[in-house]
């Protein structure tokens, strides 16, 4: 009966981060078991949207986990995705994100990506011909030389956003908010709302066949999660 009353009073939230991560990889191993064929590009597209929806997810974690008014919680909610970090590192650490490193700047770009993907806005393209076939080069995210042009991915251009994504996320936890990997499961796993925050230390559950297939595509997960078999 306690139990019972205690879990009616627990609130709950939804979290994706974990389930997200399992998508990357999923779509990572595939666009490599297809590479040569018309579904590479499909599983690497559905790689990197889920890569660029990953760090966004993750930026509203951190925000979540301040337990800030609601007011405030509103307005910094609208931030950009790399401000949001930045803010959260601020609130947490009292200082801010480098935006001029490398992984700050990789970061952006996959950012840049995601807006491209969600705002089809004309644009401006050069039209080239190819043994006779007419293409439209809309060009490419510089920082990360994957082109605009969503046909063309395939399990290369997966893997170089996939791993900006991590390397950032990696960066941001475990270098600059100098967490451990328990902490930040608890954060971005915990259901339980107030489990949500860096004061907790927890682990997540995976397969063996999930964690196989994080050791080969996204290794780099077992830097910043505390993932137990």
């Amino acid at each position: 009966m306690e139990f019972e009353e205690a879990l009616k009073s627990m609130k709950f939230r939804r979290q994706s981060v974990l389930e997200i991560i399992d998508d990357i990889a999923f779509h990572l191993e595939n666009a490599e078991l297809k590479s040569g064929m018309a579904e590479e590009s499909i599983f690497a597209r559905a790689a990197i949207n889920n890569a660029s929806l990953l760090g966004e997810c993750i930026a509203n974690s951190c925000i979540y986990s301040l337990q800030l008014q609601k007011q405030l919680f509103n307005e910094i909610d609208r931030l950009p995705t790399i401000a949001k970090f930045d803010y959260y590192l601020f609130a947490t650490k009292n200082i801010h994100i480098d935006r001029s490193l490398h992984n700050a700047e990789l970061f952006s770009g996959v950012l840049s990506l995601r807006d491209v993907i969600v705002h089809p806005k004309p644009r401006p393209g050069k039209a080239e011909i190819t043994n006779s076939e007419i293409s439209i080069n809309y060009g490419a995210i510089k920082s990360l030389k994957i082109s605009l042009d969503q046909r063309s991915w395939n399990v290369k251009s997966g893997k170089s956003v996939v791993k900006a994504v991590l390397d950032f996320i990696r960066n941001f936890f475990v270098d600059l908010c100098c967490y451990n990997k328990g902490q930040v499961t608890a954060m971005l796993g915990s259901t339980e709302s107030s489990m949500a925050n860096p004061e907790f230390n927890m682990w997540a559950h995976i397969s063996q066949q999930q964690y196989d297939r994080y050791n080969r595509y996204i290794p780099i997960c077992f830097e910043f999660l505390n993932l137990k078999v």
